[in-house]
C-alpha cells in the first residue's frame, strides 16, 4: 500500500470513528474502499427507499442508465436479497431482475459481484467486476466489518458499549491504549489463543508489535494485514488508531490457507520462471492473433532475437511462406476443436536462415464465452533431427530399391526384415508367417559351413566378407553371391543383431566360366603353336628310335639267313632292343599327346620332379641344337603341388624355351646353360618354388613387369602372349609367377605353387 492509499484510509477511518454524517458516508466509504482495494475497479451505490433505486455515490466505474432502460423497474428485489446476504456472487444474481444489474452488464461484459457495506442506518452497495479471488473477498469482509465496528464505536458513549461491540465482533480483536496496555480482549481473541496454545495474548501479536503501535499512534494512519507466524498458523493483524491516538484497535484474521496457497503459488511461479528462463526450448505467449506478448531468453540462441525484439511481432512473420497457409489452417482447426496443436515448420532467424522447429501450441480460453484469449507456445529446434530423419528416409529408400539383397536378422539368425530384391530372389513375402532363418537361405553344402561362421557371437561386433551360395526357400536352384555380414551391437542391451548384404554373382560366374573357357582355348592354341615350333626336335626324337628299330630288324633278318648256332640268342637280343626303342617312341608320343590334349582343367597332386624332367625332355633336342645345356637340381622329399600337370608343363616349356633363346643370344660362354631348380618356397611346407635361370643379356628393371603384358615381345616373330598366358595359368592354379634380373645379366623366373593339402593319401601324378 503506497502513501496516498495510507492517507486515504487514515482519513476515512477518522471520519467514521468521529461519526460521519449520512451525507458524508458515501464519500468516506469510497475513500476507504479505494485504499483497501489497492487500485482495483469498483462502483459504490446507495439505496434510496423513496425511488427504490441504487444511485452511484463513488468509485472508479460509471454506470449510465441507457436509452432503452425500463423506467418503471426498480431495484427493490435486489435490495431485499441483500438484506439476507452481505455478499452476492455473479452466479447468485442470475435470477434477479434489477435495473442496476443491467447497467452493470452494459458497462462491462463480464461477471459482477455485489457486497453490502452498512454505515449507521444507510446501506451501501459495493460492486466489483471480474473474477473474485481470495484477496478481494477478504477485503470486502474487512471493509464491511470495519465500517460497522467503527460506526458503532463512534456512536458509543460508554466503555460498556465498546465492549459489547467487540464481543459481537466474530474476528479476534484487542483494544489497547497508546502505550500498548490491553484494555479489552474479545472472546474470539481468547478462543484463538486457546486454540493455538498460547500462554498470553502477546504471543499472538507480531514480533515488532511495539514499533507498529508507536507508528499508528504517532501518524494516526492504519497499518493493514501485518503477517505473523504462530505455530503452523499465519495471522494477519490490522492496527487502527482513533480518539486522536488514545486508543488503538487490533483486529486479526487467520489467513493460513490463503497465505500458504499464495506461498506455494509463489514457489511454483519461481520454479516455472527458472525453468522458462533456463530451458533450451523457446517458451512464448501470444495474443489471439499470434503477436508476441512474452518470449523466453532462448529466443536469442534459437532465432537470434532478444526477447524484447519480438514483442508485438506476429509469429506468422517468422514462418516460411511455403509452410504458412497449410500450417495456419491446421492450427486454427485444432485450436478451435481441441485447444492444442503441434506443428513442424520452418522459422526465419534474424540472419535470414531458416531452421526447422516443432511448435506445441495451447489455447487459453475465456471461462464463460470460450473465446481464445492467449496462446502458449513451446518451440524446439528440430533441424538436426529433421536432417537425420531425411537421411534415414533416403537410406531406407535406397535399401528398399537397391538390386542387392538386404536381410536383417536377430542374434539367433531369424530374419526380421528384407528388401524387395531379397524377397524376389529368395521367395520371401511380407509378413513372414513362419520364422525363417539365415541358415535356410544359405546353401550349406557349397558354402562349407559358412552359415555357422556368419551368425554373430554374443557381445561381438564385426564385419565379414566372403563368397557363398544362396538358395530360395522353395528349393529353387542355388546361385552364387558375394556376401557381407555386419554384426551390430544393440546399445539398449537388447542383444546383437546382424544385417546381410548379398549381391547375385550369377552373371560374374558365367563371365568367369566363359573367360576360363577362352583361356583354356588360348592355352591349347599356344601349346599347338609350341609343338609346331618344336616339330624338327620331335621328328629327331622319333627318327632315333625308328632308325634303331630298322637297324635291329635288319640285323635279326641277317642272323636268320645265316642260320648260325647262336642265332636264337642274337634274335632275342635284337627283339629286346626293338621293343625298348618302340617303348621310347611310344613315350615320346604319349608326352606329345598329353601336352597338346584339350580338356577341362584338372587340379590334382603333381610331383614337381616328374613334370620338370618330362618338360626338359621335350625341350632337350632344341637346346642341344642351339648348344645350350639344361641342368635340373631338385631338393629331396618335396611335397606334391596342387596343379594341372599339362598346364604346368606348358608354363615350364615356355620358360625353358625363352631361357634357351636368351642364353644363345647372350654370347660365347664356356658352356651355355639354363638352370632349373625346385625347393620349398619358405621355412614351412606350404608352397614349392621352381626357378628357371638363364645366362642371357637380361632386361632393364623398368621392363620387368611389361614382359607379362599382352602383345609385348622382343622377338621379331613373337606375338607376346607366352608369358601373359603363363602368368594367367599360374594365378588360376593359386600360385605366383615373377621375374627378376640377376647380377650376371641373366633373368630368373620364379614359379610358386601351393602344396597339396586336400588329400594327403592321393598319389602324385
Amino acid at each position: 500500500m503506497d502513501k496516498i492509499q495510507q492517507r486515504a484510509l487514515s482519513s476515512a477511518v477518522q471520519q467514521l470513528a468521529q461519526g460521519a454524517s449520512a451525507a458524508q458516508s458515501g464519500t468516506v466509504i469510497s475513500q476507504l474502499a479505494e485504499a483497501l482495494l489497492a487500485g482495483r475497479d469498483y462502483a459504490l451505490f446507495r439505496y434510496d427507499p423513496g425511488s427504490r433505486h441504487f444511485h452511484p455515490v463513488g468509485g472508479t466505474l460509471r454506470c449510465p442508465h441507457g436509452a432503452d432502460m425500463d423506467l418503471s423497474a426498480t431495484d427493490q428485489q435486489l435490495h431485499q436479497e441483500l438484506q439476507h446476504a452481505s455478499l452476492l456472487r455473479s452466479d447468485q444474481l442470475a435470477h434477479i431482475d434489477a435495473p442496476l444489474l443491467k447497467r452493470l452488464h452494459r458497462r462491462a461484459n463480464q461477471p459482477w459481484h455485489l457486497a453490502v457495506v452498512r454505515q449507521a442506518a444507510d446501506d451501501f452497495l459495493l460492486a466489483l467486476p471480474g473474477p473474485l479471488d481470495a484477496r478481494p473477498l477478504s477485503t470486502l469482509e474487512t471493509l464491511s466489518s470495519l465500517c460497522a465496528a467503527l460506526s458503532d464505536l463512534a456512536q458509543a458513549d460508554a466503555p460498556e458499549s465498546l465492549a459489547r461491540l467487540l464481543d459481537a465482533d466474530p474476528s479476534p480483536a484487542l483494544l489497547c491504549d497508546s502505550t500498548g496496555e490491553r484494555l479489552i480482549q474479545n472472546p474470539a481473541a481468547t478462543t484463538l489463543a486457546d486454540r493455538l496454545e498460547c500462554d498470553s495474548w502477546r504471543a499472538l501479536l507480531p514480533r515488532n508489535h511495539a514499533a507498529l503501535l508507536a507508528s499508528v499512534v504517532r501518524r494516526l494512519r492504519p497499518i493493514v494485514e501485518v503477517e505473523t507466524d504462530v505455530g503452523d498458523h499465519i495471522l494477519l493483524w490490522t492496527y487502527i488508531a482513533f480518539d486522536r491516538g488514545q486508543r488503538v484497535l487490533l483486529r486479526c484474521r487467520d489467513a493460513t490457507t490463503q497465505r500458504r496457497t499464495a506461498r506455494q503459488s509463489q514457489q511454483i511461479d519461481r520454479i516455472h520462471r527458472l525453468i522458462t528462463e533456463n530451458t533450451t526450448d523457446l517458451i512464448s505467449r501470444h495474443d489471439a492473433r499470434g503477436r508476441f506478448l512474452y518470449a523466453s531468453p532462448a529466443s536469442m540462441p534459437l532465432l537470434g532475437y532478444m526477447p524484447r525484439d519480438l514483442m508485438d511481432q506476429s509469429l506468422e512473420t517468422l514462418v516460411h511462406p511455403a509452410d504458412h497457409t497449410r500450417m495456419a489452417d491446421d492450427a486454427l482447426a485444432d485450436l478451435a476443436e481441441r485447444g492444442f496443436h503441434t506443428m513442424t515448420c520452418r522459422l526465419r532467424r534474424r540472419d535470414g536462415a531458416y531452421r526447422w522447429f516443432e511448435i506445441a501450441i495451447r489455447a487459453i480460453r475465456d471461462t464463460y464465452t470460450g473465446t481464445i484469449l492467449e496462446l502458449i507456445c513451446v518451440s524446439r529446434d528440430v533441424t538436426e533431427r529433421r536432417r537425420a530423419e531425411e537421411e534415414t528416409r533416403r537410406l531406407a529408400a535406397v535399401v528398399a530399391n537397391t538390386t542387392d539383397l538386404v536381410l536383417f536378422a536377430d542374434a539367433r539368425g531369424r530374419i526380421l526384415h528384407f528388401n524387395r530384391a531379397a524377397g524376389q530372389a529368395l521367395g520371401l513375402q511380407h509378413p513372414l508367417r513362419d520364422p525363417v532363418t539365415v541358415r535356410q537361405v544359405l546353401d550349406a553344402h557349397q558354402t562349407d559351413g559358412l552359415d555357422e561362421r556368419l551368425l554373430p557371437e554374443p557381445d561381438e561386433a564385426d564385419v565379414w566378407e566372403g563368397e557363398g551360395r544362396l538358395v530360395p526357400l522353395h528349393q529353387g536352384a542355388s546361385f552364387p553371391a558375394s556376401l557381407v555380414m555386419i554384426t551390430h551391437g544393440d546399445e539398449t542391451g537388447g542383444g546383437n543383431y546382424c544385417s546381410v548384404i548379398a549381391r547375385d554373382m550369377t552373371d560374374r560366374e558365367l563371365r568367369e566360366e566363359l573367360s576360363r573357357h577362352h583361356q583354356e582355348e588360348l592355352a591349347h592354341a599356344a601349346r599347338l603353336t609350341t609343338m609346331g615350333e618344336l616339330a624338327s626336335g620331335i621328328a629327331h626324337e622319333m627318327n632315333q628310335p625308328l632308325a634303331a628299330i630298322v637297324n635291329y630288324a635288319n640285323a635279326c633278318l641277317n642272323h636268320l639267313k645265316r642260320d648260325e648256332s647262336d642265332t636264337r640268342e642274337r634274335l632275342r637280343d635284337g627283339l629286346e632292343r626293338i621293343a625298348d626303342r618302340a617303348r621310347h617312341a611310344a613315350e615320346v608320343i604319349r608326352r606329345l599327346r598329353a601336352f597338346v590334349r584339350k580338356g577341362q582343367r584338372q587340379i590334382v597332386a603333381v610331383n614337381v620332379d616328374t613334370v620338370v624332367e618330362e618338360t626338359i625332355a621335350m625341350v632337350q633336342w632344341e637346346a642341344r641344337r642351339h648348344g645350350v645345356y639344361l641342368r635340373y637340381t631338385a631338393q629331396p622329399d618335396l611335397p606334391a603341388v596342387a596343379a594341372d600337370p599339362v598346364l604346368l608343363a606348358q608354363v615350364l616349356v615356355n620358360l625353358l624355351r625363352n631361357g634357351v633363346e636368351a642364353t644363345r643370344e647372350g654370347g660365347a660362354r664356356t658352356r651355355p646353360m639354363v638352370e632349373v631348380s625346385s625347393s620349398l618356397a619358405g621355412p614351412d611346407a606350404g608352397s614349392v618354388q621352381i626357378l628357371v635361370t638363364d645366362h642371357g643379356p637380361g632386361l632393364p628393371e623398368e621392363e620387368l613387369e611389361a614382359i607379362f603384358q599382352p602383345f609385348h615381345s622382343s622377338k621379331q616373330q613373337g606375338l607376346g602372349l607366352g608369358l601373359t598366358i603363363s602368368r594367367s595359368i599360374i594365378e588360376q592354379l593359386g600360385g605366383e609367377l615373377t621375374a627378376s634380373r640377376q647380377a650376371h645379366n641373366g633373368m630368373e623366373f620364379r614359379v610358386i605353387l601351393p602344396a597339396w593339402t586336400r588329400d594327403e593319401t592321393a598319389g602324385a601324378t
